[in-house]
């Protein structure tokens, strides 16, 4: 009976677990972790200036307001924006297609 029981705990954990049965490394949770991808636009803001990585220089960047009123439009320019003119608050950045929210302290 314990076999019985263990068996199927092992089966249950390869099941939940992801590509157990099918030889591939994974963890606990969920099958392999993803692979980062590297050209992925990242926007994040420190001490009134907004960064934004792997964005080609002149993309348009929007500045909207929680309730959606454009606030701020710059091209940008070594990845830097400048924001300490906004107000303290939440804001959506969007470059390009990515849009992403943002919060002033």
């Amino acid at each position: 009976m314990k076999k019985i029981l263990f068996i199927l705990l092992f089966i249950a954990v390869g099941i939940f677990s992801g590509n157990v049965f099918a030889g591939e490394k994974s963890d606990w949770f969920g099958g392999a972790p993803d692979k980062e991808i590297v050209n992925t636009p990242k926007i994040f803001i420190s001490e009134g200036i907004l960064y934004i990585q792997n964005v080609e220089e002149g993309t348009k960047v929007e500045i909207y307001s929680i309730v959606g009123v454009k606030v701020k439009t710059v091209t940008l320019c070594n990845g830097l924006v400048d924001v300490s003119d906004l107000n303290k608050g939440i804001y959506i950045v969007r470059v390009g297609k990515i849009s992403q929210k943002i919060v002033i302290q």
